[in-house]
């Protein structure tokens, strides 16, 4: 016999944004199945910005706390996936924002070449360090928006 409810598994079915309309009309379960469906990809995204997993998790948490706080406010175009994305988004950048050492893209390319080439070999570093200080330089001239997406992006398949 299955463990779920009838109406668990139609609120499977369900969109996010009407959920979210369910929510505000007092469906609490509504809620367990958007947290079900987006706390991952909250986390995640937490995690890569914050590279701290005890902070994404605060923010995780903060999150759903916005989500639930705001849902009555939440314009549903089927977009809540970028909704609940961009309040973590806030969330780590006020953390980012109170930390001494802020998060530095210098760190994180060094941190990018190490994962994914290994690191240079002893014969290599000159040329690494070279390649690293380019990259640096190239990231500056980005906007905020786009270096976040470049780091993101080659983060996405380091976070177990």
């Amino acid at each position: 016999m299955s463990t779920f409810s009838t109406m668990e598994v139609c609120l499977e079915r369900v969109t996010d944004d009407d959920l979210v309309k369910l929510f505000c009309a007092g469906d609490q379960e509504a809620f367990e199945v958007l947290f079900d469906r987006h706390h991952r990809s909250v986390y995640h995204y937490a995690r890569t910005l914050l590279h701290d997993a005890h902070e994404a998790e605060d923010v995780l948490q903060e999150t759903f706390l916005s989500v639930a706080k705001t849902a009555a406010r939440y314009e549903a175009r089927g977009r809540f996936k970028a909704w609940i994305l961009r309040i973590a988004r806030n969330k780590c950048l006020k953390i980012l924002g109170t930390r001494k050492n802020q998060w530095n893209p210098a760190n994180q390319v060094v941190y990018m070449n190490s994962q994914l080439f290994g690191g240079p070999g002893p014969r290599d570093r000159t040329s690494a360090k070279e390649e690293i200080v380019l990259v640096i330089r190239a990231l500056h001239t980005l906007p905020e928006s786009q270096k976040e997406a470049i780091l993101l992006r080659v983060r996405r398949h380091e976070i177990p």
